[in-house]
């Protein structure tokens, strides 16, 4: 099936779906609300959250964590949405995405176990979709009463073992179970990927992963020699083993770099070295945010019928909701 024929309709509805984006415009007007409340009732009237927040509440339902529900509630209808609109082998690859979502769930269960002691957030919104699109069992993982519960009642998913490691080691920290949670999300989708995808939705999905991959190695890599003044083994233990764009000779190179100077001069002679000038001269997470949402629009504009547009689309959506958060802190 070519990919004009199998992509028009998914790529049709996902360009209907990118015009209920937040403009611009609409990120000005939130700038300048002035309360949690004036956000969540900016965005009862945006199409893109009309349908998913309730119109008529109570006092109760105007705080930060009650909106972060709702808004993830509404990227999850999207993908439902996108999923359902998708064919067989679509569905296949857009389950595997899912990983995403997944991970970020639990690192907040296990940030709330971590600082509070128990789960305080009301997940019940997001149950119908655990229940199709994930192997966690959604009831059991939202009412755990420590960080070793939460780890046993995964013990009929893949995340049981990765994280059973890390409450083995001597006094683990929520960074190692949040790493951890990383590692395993990207090693599982680099190895699976290639179980689903073929041709160009291989390659649009390769390029999108990849890149991504090879930032977060620059990104993590660059802050324990600038800030934390890391050993080589104990950088090496944050790395995701994967290499794209940056072969593993780079990586190494980087990683045993003497200082953050002797680091910048190897990512030069890279493939990012034109891409990456001084990461000095400002936020490197915001630099990094730039260079990705450029290279998956990139990626969308030369490939619009392929997986390029799911992973743009939810990518764009994903950014949207992070900046809607930002704000409302």
């Amino acid at each position: 099936m070519s990919g004009a024929f199998a992509y028009s309709g998914l790529t049709t509805k996902i360009r209907a779906m990118h015009g209920n984006l937040i403009s611009k415009e609409d990120y000005s007007t939130l700038a300048n609300l002035t309360s949690v409340t004036e956000v969540i009732q900016f965005l009862q009237k945006h199409p893109a959250y009309s349908n998913t927040l309730p119109g008529n509440v109570d006092e109760s339902f105007y705080h930060r964590g009650k909106l972060e529900q709702y808004l993830t509630l509404s990227l999850y209808n999207d993908f439902a949405k996108i999923y359902n609109f998708a064919t067989l082998s679509q569905r296949k690859y857009m389950q595997l995405c899912f990983l995403t979502y997944e991970t970020r769930f639990l690192k907040q269960l296990f940030r709330e176990l971590t600082n509070d002691g128990r789960i305080t957030s009301d997940f019940s919104v997001l149950a119908p979709f655990y229940d199709k699109f994930s192997s966690i069992d959604f009831d059991k993982v939202v009412h755990s009463s420590s960080i070793g519960d939460l780890i046993d009642n995964q013990k009929n998913t893949a995340y049981y073992e990765p994280l059973s490691k890390v409450a083995d080691i001597t006094s683990p920290t929520l960074f190692d179970y949040e790493l951890c949670l990383d590692l395993h999300k990207y090693t599982i989708f680099w190895k699976k990927k290639k179980k689903y995808l073929s041709g160009i939705d291989l390659k649009v999905t390769t390029d999108a992963y990849g890149f991504k991959i090879d930032l977060l190695n620059i990104q993590w890599i660059y802050r324990c020699h600038k800030y934390y003044n890391m050993t080589s083994p104990q950088i090496y233990a944050l790395v995701i083993p994967i290499s794209h764009h940056l072969k593993f000779h780079e990586l190494k190179s980087l990683v045993e770099a003497d200082n953050i100077q002797d680091f910048m001069d190897r990512l030069s002679g890279t493939y990012y070295g034109n891409y990456i000038p001084d990461l000095d001269n400002g936020s490197i997470e915001k630099y990094f945010e730039s260079l990705m949402l450029r290279q998956y629009k990139k990626l969308f504009r030369n490939s619009p019928y392929s997986l390029a547009c799911v992973n743009t689309y939810l990518y764009l959506r994903e950014l949207e909701i992070e900046k809607i958060i930002k704000i409302t802190e």
